[in-house]
């Protein structure tokens, strides 16, 4: 029995999805008005293109994916990977519960029917403008990265992740569901959870590689 829970306390980890969960609602349901308005003029100047909704959704997928392969596979990789997470998502909440924010970029999608735009109305109605900075798309993409980098050594899976990850973080802003200003503060938290996280571990097991390659 107590064998067993060595093995598995790790998915302990998960309780966090709640409490993540009913902290983000909260927010959303609180932060409607009177919030900082998150706005660059090279804001006016980035397209709407709705074909990145389709990026910005496979987030969702990437994130969880990534989460449950480690859970599943590798419990050192899973505790880094929900360290980062819980780091970097908490921080994010925590920005917007002290300083409310929001974007106004969004486009009148009245007369679109295309497929993409009629998706973009869905993810508008679901998810508000508010609570924007820092993205949490972004954070979530580059952790997913992380992970993937700190999962397997194959190079095509490896620059498939990244790719995957700058087109999430390209399509936050290409599809108006944030500012430039998000985009860069999600990069600037990613980072200084990142490097603690992920950093030094990665060049531990490079040196430990070229070591046992001598």
């Amino acid at each position: 029995m107590e064998s067993k829970w060595k093995k598995y306390r790790h998915c302990l980890y998960l309780l966090y999805i709640p409490v993540y969960a009913v902290w983000f609602i909260l927010l959303e349901k609180h932060v409607t008005e009177n919030y900082w308005v998150s706005y660059v003029p090279f804001d006016d100047k980035i397209p709407f293109v709705p074909a990145f909704v389709v990026a910005y959704v496979l987030w969702y997928p990437y994130l969880f994916g990534t989460g449950l392969y480690a859970m599943a596979r590798d419990a050192a990789a899973f505790r880094r990977y929900m360290a980062y997470t819980i780091g970097t998502l908490s921080t994010c909440l925590f920005i917007c519960t002290i300083f409310p924010n929001g974007q106004n970029l969004r486009p009148d999608l009245t007369g679109r029917y295309d497929i993409f735009s009629r998706l973009i109305a869905l993810l508008y109605a679901a998810d508000t403008n508010t609570n924007s900075l820092p993205s949490m798309h972004v954070v979530g993409s580059v952790g997913a990265m992380l992970g993937v980098f700190d999962l397997t050594r194959k190079k095509w899976l490896r620059a498939a992740s990244v790719v995957l990850c700058v087109l999430i973080c390209a399509s936050t802003v290409f599809i108006k569901q944030h500012s430039i200003l998000d985009t860069l503060a999600g990069f600037a938290v990613a980072a200084v959870f990142a490097l603690p996280v992920y950093g030094r571990y990665f060049a531990k097991r490079k040196k430990e590689e070229r070591l046992a390659a001598k």
